[in-house]
């Protein structure tokens, strides 16, 4: 009896991340103080890993105290949070593992990646690596999943979109907790979608979805 073929998934896997930071613009000398993450198998959606660390200073000294009060993270957390250059590599290896096949590099997903997207550029740049040899180009962003879905709503916010899904909320603008909320908003967001797109395909029984990791804490 011939072996039956194990069925092959031809999309993407995801990274889903957030970041705490010393301020807004890493132009201005302003970094990533603490970043969780969470992977995710793109096919079934569930949770591959998950891995957080703060980030000792890497692209000037300058925190802005406000930013601080936010998240509670203190000076003495961030001076003793690991190397730059550690969270870049362990954010490669993270990725080649990620990587499904020749072509296919785990997409970012982040609620409203814009500011995620130039901070992770940055600190890249710093370790001397292009953040797009390793993850695709464009990013998948919460916030413009829900303008898209809730456009007659007004807010957009992370614990707005959650709490439209009645999904529990413990957010406490720190890089975990909110990487968890996004992470359950991204699936309710996918798990529609994917909904539709069966929906559509009628009766037929075709689906194609087109869709060793370290942080020392």
């Amino acid at each position: 009896m011939a072996k039956k073929a194990e069925k092959t998934f031809f999309g993407h896997h995801y990274v889903v991340l957030d970041l705490e930071t010393s301020g807004y613009e890493p132009e201005d000398g302003h970094f990533i103080t603490e970043i969780a993450i969470i992977a995710v198998n793109g096919e079934t959606l569930q949770v591959e890993a998950e891995a957080e660390s703060f980030i000792s200073p890497y692209g000037g000294e300058i925190i802005d105290q406000s930013a601080l009060d936010v998240t509670g993270i203190s000076r003495s957390q961030i001076e003793s949070g690991e190397p730059f250059k550690n969270v870049v590599a362990d954010l490669i290896e993270l990725a080649k593992g990620l990587k499904n096949g020749k072509y296919n590099k785990p997409i970012l997903v982040a609620h409203n990646s814009k500011f995620e997207r130039k901070f992770l550029v940055h600190i890249f740049a710093c370790a001397k690596r292009n953040l797009y040899d390793y993850f695709e180009v464009d990013m998948e962003d919460t916030m413009k999943m829900s303008r898209d879905r809730f456009y007659m709503e007004p807010k957009h916010d992370l614990s707005t979109v959650a709490g439209r899904f009645k999904l529990a909320n413990d957010s406490s603008h720190r890089a975990m907790a909110d990487t968890k909320i996004t992470y359950s908003v991204f699936v309710a967001f996918k798990s529609q979608f994917r909904q539709m797109k069966t929906a559509m395909v009628g009766g037929t029984k075709s689906r194609r979805f087109r869709d060793t990791f370290k942080f020392p804490i």
